[in-house]
Protein backbone atom coordinates (compact mmCIF):
# COMPACT_ATOMS: atom_id res chain seq x y z
CA UNK A 1 0.00 0.00 0.00
CA UNK A 2 1.49 3.59 -1.00
CA UNK A 3 1.30 6.25 1.89
CA UNK A 4 2.42 9.05 -0.65
CA UNK A 5 -1.00 10.80 -0.78
CA UNK A 6 -0.86 10.84 3.40
CA UNK A 7 2.73 12.22 3.30
CA UNK A 8 1.42 14.62 1.17
CA UNK A 9 -1.33 15.70 2.99
CA UNK A 10 1.13 15.42 6.42
CA UNK A 11 3.17 18.04 4.67
CA UNK A 12 0.26 20.63 4.64
CA UNK A 13 0.03 19.97 8.22
CA UNK A 14 3.43 20.82 8.81
CA UNK A 15 3.41 23.91 6.76
CA UNK A 16 0.44 25.08 8.55
CA UNK A 17 1.88 24.35 11.85
CA UNK A 18 5.19 25.99 11.32
CA UNK A 19 3.28 29.01 10.11
CA UNK A 20 0.99 29.55 13.70
CA UNK A 21 4.28 28.68 15.56
CA UNK A 22 6.06 31.66 13.40
CA UNK A 23 3.43 33.57 13.62
CA UNK A 24 2.33 33.34 17.76
CA UNK A 25 6.54 34.39 18.29
CA UNK A 26 6.37 37.25 16.04
CA UNK A 27 2.76 38.92 17.51
CA UNK A 28 4.52 38.27 21.01
CA UNK A 29 8.28 39.87 19.47
CA UNK A 30 6.25 42.80 17.77
CA UNK A 31 3.81 43.59 20.52
CA UNK A 32 0.38 41.67 19.82
CA UNK A 33 -1.66 40.14 22.35
CA UNK A 34 -1.45 36.46 22.15
CA UNK A 35 -2.80 34.84 24.90
CA UNK A 36 -4.19 31.05 25.82
CA UNK A 37 -7.89 31.98 25.36
CA UNK A 38 -6.39 33.01 21.84
CA UNK A 39 -6.56 30.16 18.57
CA UNK A 40 -3.22 31.80 17.97
CA UNK A 41 -2.27 31.68 21.49
CA UNK A 42 -3.39 27.69 21.61
CA UNK A 43 -1.31 27.07 18.55
CA UNK A 44 1.45 28.61 19.94
CA UNK A 45 1.64 25.46 22.12
CA UNK A 46 0.25 22.72 20.79
CA UNK A 47 1.31 23.00 17.04
CA UNK A 48 4.80 21.97 18.82
CA UNK A 49 2.64 19.31 20.28
CA UNK A 50 1.36 18.38 17.08
CA UNK A 51 5.11 17.67 15.71
CA UNK A 52 5.55 15.11 18.47
CA UNK A 53 2.70 13.39 17.23
CA UNK A 54 3.28 13.72 13.31
CA UNK A 55 7.35 12.74 14.10
CA UNK A 56 5.77 9.37 15.35
CA UNK A 57 3.81 8.97 12.63
CA UNK A 58 6.73 9.82 10.36
CA UNK A 59 9.02 7.97 11.55
CA UNK A 60 6.40 4.81 11.88
CA UNK A 61 5.74 5.28 8.25
CA UNK A 62 9.46 5.45 6.88
CA UNK A 63 10.37 2.35 9.17
CA UNK A 64 7.54 -0.10 9.14
CA UNK A 65 9.54 -2.86 8.45
CA UNK A 66 12.83 -2.04 10.91
CA UNK A 67 13.96 -4.50 12.89
CA UNK A 68 16.24 -4.10 15.96
CA UNK A 69 19.38 -4.61 15.28
CA UNK A 70 22.63 -3.30 15.89
CA UNK A 71 23.39 -1.85 11.91
CA UNK A 72 20.04 -1.19 11.46
CA UNK A 73 20.12 0.96 14.81
CA UNK A 74 23.23 2.75 13.95
CA UNK A 75 21.61 3.62 10.63
CA UNK A 76 18.64 5.17 11.79
CA UNK A 77 20.77 7.10 14.56
CA UNK A 78 23.00 8.68 11.71
CA UNK A 79 20.18 9.57 9.42
CA UNK A 80 18.56 11.60 12.10
CA UNK A 81 21.60 13.15 12.95
CA UNK A 82 22.64 14.36 9.86
CA UNK A 83 18.81 15.49 9.06
CA UNK A 84 18.74 17.40 12.24
CA UNK A 85 22.63 18.68 13.51
CA UNK A 86 23.43 20.69 10.30
CA UNK A 87 20.76 23.57 10.65
CA UNK A 88 20.95 23.40 13.90
CA UNK A 89 24.68 24.17 13.92
CA UNK A 90 24.00 27.32 12.06
CA UNK A 91 21.25 28.08 14.22
CA UNK A 92 23.76 27.61 17.38
CA UNK A 93 26.67 29.60 15.34
CA UNK A 94 24.10 32.88 14.91
CA UNK A 95 23.25 32.66 18.79
CA UNK A 96 26.81 32.22 20.07
CA UNK A 97 27.73 35.20 17.44
CA UNK A 98 25.19 37.28 18.88
CA UNK A 99 25.90 36.58 21.88
CA UNK A 100 29.54 37.16 22.57
CA UNK A 101 28.49 40.62 20.12
CA UNK A 102 26.19 41.96 23.04
CA UNK A 103 28.68 40.23 26.00
CA UNK A 104 26.04 37.75 27.01
CA UNK A 105 27.72 35.53 29.83
CA UNK A 106 25.00 33.12 30.16
CA UNK A 107 26.36 31.02 27.03
CA UNK A 108 29.60 28.93 28.11
CA UNK A 109 31.56 26.19 26.49
CA UNK A 110 29.61 23.52 28.35
CA UNK A 111 26.11 25.09 27.36
CA UNK A 112 27.35 24.99 23.44
CA UNK A 113 28.49 21.30 23.24
CA UNK A 114 25.62 20.08 24.94
CA UNK A 115 23.60 21.88 21.71
CA UNK A 116 25.72 20.74 19.01
CA UNK A 117 25.34 17.86 20.75
CA UNK A 118 21.82 17.36 21.42
CA UNK A 119 23.00 16.10 24.83
CA UNK A 120 20.92 18.86 26.69
CA UNK A 121 17.84 16.89 25.74
CA UNK A 122 19.51 13.61 27.68
CA UNK A 123 21.05 15.85 30.33
CA UNK A 124 19.58 19.01 31.14
CA UNK A 125 16.71 19.94 28.81
CA UNK A 126 16.23 23.89 29.51
CA UNK A 127 19.49 24.43 28.25
CA UNK A 128 19.27 25.03 24.81
CA UNK A 129 20.17 28.18 22.97
CA UNK A 130 18.10 28.61 20.36
CA UNK A 131 14.52 29.16 20.44
CA UNK A 132 11.96 26.75 20.20
CA UNK A 133 15.29 24.14 20.56
CA UNK A 134 13.97 22.44 23.35
CA UNK A 135 11.47 20.58 21.48
CA UNK A 136 14.81 19.72 19.25
CA UNK A 137 16.49 18.35 22.70
CA UNK A 138 12.78 16.38 23.53
CA UNK A 139 12.90 14.55 19.64
CA UNK A 140 16.17 13.31 19.83
CA UNK A 141 15.37 11.56 23.01
CA UNK A 142 12.49 9.94 21.50
CA UNK A 143 14.51 9.06 18.46
CA UNK A 144 16.51 7.01 20.89
CA UNK A 145 13.60 5.67 22.16
CA UNK A 146 12.25 4.87 18.21
CA UNK A 147 13.48 1.28 17.53
CA UNK A 148 12.51 -0.19 20.68
CA UNK A 149 8.62 1.27 20.24
CA UNK A 150 8.38 0.34 16.64
CA UNK A 151 9.88 -3.08 17.69
CA UNK A 152 6.78 -3.28 20.16
CA UNK A 153 4.13 -2.20 18.47
CA UNK A 154 5.94 -4.53 15.28
CA UNK A 155 5.39 -7.39 17.24
CA UNK A 156 2.53 -6.72 18.91
CA UNK A 157 0.01 -3.36 18.38
CA UNK A 158 -1.93 -4.43 22.08
CA UNK A 159 1.62 -4.67 23.65
CA UNK A 160 2.16 -1.12 21.22
CA UNK A 161 -0.89 0.19 22.90
CA UNK A 162 -0.07 -0.54 26.09
CA UNK A 163 3.21 1.46 26.07
CA UNK A 164 0.91 4.10 24.91
CA UNK A 165 -1.07 3.93 27.77
CA UNK A 166 1.59 3.87 29.96
CA UNK A 167 3.30 7.10 28.20
CA UNK A 168 -0.54 9.13 28.85
CA UNK A 169 -0.15 7.88 32.43
CA UNK A 170 3.21 9.69 32.71
CA UNK A 171 2.08 12.72 30.78
CA UNK A 172 -0.84 13.03 33.28
CA UNK A 173 0.94 12.83 36.60
CA UNK A 174 2.59 16.20 34.78
CA UNK A 175 -0.62 17.74 33.89
CA UNK A 176 -2.00 16.83 37.18
CA UNK A 177 0.63 17.22 39.96
CA UNK A 178 3.86 18.45 38.41
CA UNK A 179 1.89 21.41 37.28
CA UNK A 180 -0.72 23.28 38.20
CA UNK A 181 -2.63 26.15 36.62
CA UNK A 182 -2.24 28.47 39.48
CA UNK A 183 1.38 29.61 38.04
CA UNK A 184 2.14 30.78 35.39
CA UNK A 185 3.90 28.52 32.65
CA UNK A 186 6.97 30.27 32.67
CA UNK A 187 7.46 29.39 36.49
CA UNK A 188 7.11 26.37 35.20
CA UNK A 189 9.03 26.13 31.94
CA UNK A 190 11.58 23.24 32.51
CA UNK A 191 8.87 20.97 34.17
CA UNK A 192 6.89 21.48 31.15
CA UNK A 193 9.63 21.38 28.41
CA UNK A 194 11.16 17.83 30.03
CA UNK A 195 10.71 14.56 27.50
CA UNK A 196 8.59 13.03 30.18
CA UNK A 197 6.05 15.53 30.03
CA UNK A 198 5.29 15.23 26.27
CA UNK A 199 6.25 11.79 25.08
CA UNK A 200 2.76 10.60 24.89
CA UNK A 201 2.52 12.41 21.94
CA UNK A 202 5.14 10.76 20.13
CA UNK A 203 4.05 7.56 21.12
CA UNK A 204 0.41 8.61 20.05
CA UNK A 205 2.24 8.85 16.50
CA UNK A 206 3.10 5.86 15.82
CA UNK A 207 -0.15 4.11 17.32
CA UNK A 208 -1.96 6.11 15.57
CA UNK A 209 0.11 4.39 12.40
CA UNK A 210 -0.18 0.74 13.17
CA UNK A 211 -4.16 1.19 14.43
CA UNK A 212 -4.81 2.81 11.44
CA UNK A 213 -2.69 2.15 9.09
CA UNK A 214 -5.28 -0.50 7.10
CA UNK A 215 -8.06 2.36 7.15
CA UNK A 216 -8.67 3.63 3.64
CA UNK A 217 -8.01 7.20 3.02
CA UNK A 218 -11.54 9.05 2.83
CA UNK A 219 -13.15 12.84 3.63
CA UNK A 220 -16.10 12.40 5.55
CA UNK A 221 -14.50 10.58 9.00
CA UNK A 222 -10.66 12.41 8.45
CA UNK A 223 -12.80 15.87 7.32
CA UNK A 224 -14.89 15.70 10.91
CA UNK A 225 -11.62 14.97 13.14
CA UNK A 226 -10.33 17.98 11.46
CA UNK A 227 -13.12 20.07 11.85
CA UNK A 228 -13.80 18.91 15.41
CA UNK A 229 -10.30 19.64 16.14
CA UNK A 230 -10.26 23.10 14.92
CA UNK A 231 -13.52 23.86 16.89
CA UNK A 232 -12.14 22.99 20.15
CA UNK A 233 -8.97 25.36 19.54
CA UNK A 234 -11.46 27.87 18.22
CA UNK A 235 -13.92 27.61 21.15
CA UNK A 236 -13.18 25.53 24.17
CA UNK A 237 -12.85 27.89 27.00
CA UNK A 238 -9.69 28.20 29.44
CA UNK A 239 -7.88 30.63 31.34
CA UNK A 240 -5.58 33.25 29.55
CA UNK A 241 -2.20 32.36 30.81
CA UNK A 242 -0.65 29.10 29.02
CA UNK A 243 -0.54 26.74 32.12
CA UNK A 244 -4.20 26.82 31.93
CA UNK A 245 -4.21 24.88 28.67
CA UNK A 246 -1.16 22.19 29.65
CA UNK A 247 -3.43 21.06 32.91
CA UNK A 248 -5.57 19.37 34.45
CA UNK A 249 -8.97 18.40 32.08
CA UNK A 250 -7.74 20.83 29.52
CA UNK A 251 -4.39 18.88 29.19
CA UNK A 252 -6.53 16.24 27.76
CA UNK A 253 -9.05 17.99 25.91
CA UNK A 254 -6.08 20.20 23.27
CA UNK A 255 -3.85 16.69 23.16
CA UNK A 256 -6.72 14.97 22.41
CA UNK A 257 -7.62 17.41 19.57
CA UNK A 258 -3.79 17.35 18.70
CA UNK A 259 -3.90 13.75 18.66
CA UNK A 260 -7.42 13.64 16.32
CA UNK A 261 -6.28 16.76 13.97
CA UNK A 262 -2.87 14.50 12.84
CA UNK A 263 -5.22 11.27 12.47
CA UNK A 264 -7.07 13.55 10.65
CA UNK A 265 -4.70 14.56 8.19
CA UNK A 266 -2.80 11.60 7.80
CA UNK A 267 -6.19 9.63 6.29
CA UNK A 268 -7.84 12.42 4.71
CA UNK A 269 -8.15 12.22 0.95
CA UNK A 270 -6.01 15.10 -0.92
CA UNK A 271 -8.71 17.60 -2.17
CA UNK A 272 -6.42 20.50 -2.53
CA UNK A 273 -6.23 22.10 -5.83
CA UNK A 274 -2.02 22.15 -7.19
CA UNK A 275 -2.30 25.78 -7.20
CA UNK A 276 -3.01 25.46 -3.27
CA UNK A 277 -1.15 22.18 -2.06
CA UNK A 278 2.28 23.08 -3.94
CA UNK A 279 3.05 26.31 -1.34
CA UNK A 280 1.49 23.80 1.35
CA UNK A 281 3.95 20.91 0.37
CA UNK A 282 6.98 23.19 0.28
CA UNK A 283 6.26 24.81 3.53
CA UNK A 284 5.73 21.47 4.65
CA UNK A 285 9.27 20.37 3.38
CA UNK A 286 10.82 23.45 4.55
CA UNK A 287 9.43 23.43 8.13
CA UNK A 288 12.48 22.58 9.92
CA UNK A 289 14.05 25.92 8.73
CA UNK A 290 11.24 27.64 9.62
CA UNK A 291 10.84 26.64 13.01
CA UNK A 292 14.03 27.13 13.87
CA UNK A 293 15.20 29.79 11.79
CA UNK A 294 12.75 32.24 12.21
CA UNK A 295 13.77 33.96 15.82
CA UNK A 296 17.09 34.85 13.59
CA UNK A 297 15.92 36.27 10.90
CA UNK A 298 13.64 38.23 12.86
CA UNK A 299 16.50 39.97 14.97
CA UNK A 300 18.61 40.43 11.65
CA UNK A 301 15.23 42.27 10.29
CA UNK A 302 14.42 43.69 12.95
CA UNK A 303 17.97 45.56 13.27
CA UNK A 304 17.48 46.65 9.66
CA UNK A 305 14.37 48.12 9.93
CA UNK A 306 15.96 50.02 13.48
CA UNK A 307 18.71 51.20 11.44
CA UNK A 308 17.21 52.06 8.43
CA UNK A 309 14.55 54.32 10.49
CA UNK A 310 11.67 52.54 9.23
CA UNK A 311 8.47 52.79 11.20
CA UNK A 312 6.22 50.03 10.25
CA UNK A 313 3.33 48.97 12.10
CA UNK A 314 3.60 45.46 13.49
CA UNK A 315 1.37 43.22 11.13
CA UNK A 316 3.70 45.17 8.07
CA UNK A 317 6.45 44.10 10.25
CA UNK A 318 5.11 40.05 10.72
CA UNK A 319 4.29 40.27 7.17
CA UNK A 320 8.04 41.29 6.03
CA UNK A 321 9.73 38.82 8.57
CA UNK A 322 7.46 35.83 7.63
CA UNK A 323 8.35 36.29 3.98
CA UNK A 324 11.92 36.98 4.78
CA UNK A 325 11.64 33.36 6.70
CA UNK A 326 10.42 31.45 4.13
CA UNK A 327 12.81 32.82 1.80
CA UNK A 328 16.18 31.90 4.09
CA UNK A 329 14.55 28.39 5.38
CA UNK A 330 14.50 27.58 1.49
CA UNK A 331 17.87 28.81 0.76
CA UNK A 332 19.24 26.45 3.83
CA UNK A 333 17.04 23.46 2.53
CA UNK A 334 18.79 23.06 -0.99
CA UNK A 335 21.93 24.60 0.53
CA UNK A 336 22.73 22.89 3.94
CA UNK A 337 19.56 20.42 4.67
CA UNK A 338 19.26 18.90 1.28
CA UNK A 339 22.83 18.12 0.97
CA UNK A 340 23.23 16.73 4.69
CA UNK A 341 19.95 14.25 4.23
CA UNK A 342 21.58 12.55 0.95
CA UNK A 343 24.76 11.94 2.89
CA UNK A 344 23.23 10.78 6.45
CA UNK A 345 20.95 8.49 3.52
CA UNK A 346 24.57 7.25 1.83
CA UNK A 347 26.77 6.74 5.29
CA UNK A 348 23.85 4.85 6.87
Amino acid sequence: MSYSYRVEALDWQRGLLALSIMIYHLMFWHGETTTASSVIGRLGIYAVSMFFVLSGLSMAIAHERYELTIKSSIQFYIRRIFRIWPLLWLAIFAVTAKSLLLKNEDISIYKILLNLTTAFGFIEPSAYLNTGAWSIGNEMVYYALTPIILVIYRRSVTGGNILALASIAIGGVYALNLLTPAQPLELQWNTYIHPLNNLFFYVMGVAIYYNAKHLKPQLALPAACIFLSACIFAIFPSGSDNSSIVTSLNRLVFSSASVLMVFGFFKITPILSKTLSSPLERLGIITYGVYLLHPIVNSAVTMLFARLDWQLGAPTRILIISLATIAVANIAYELIEKPMIRLGKKLA
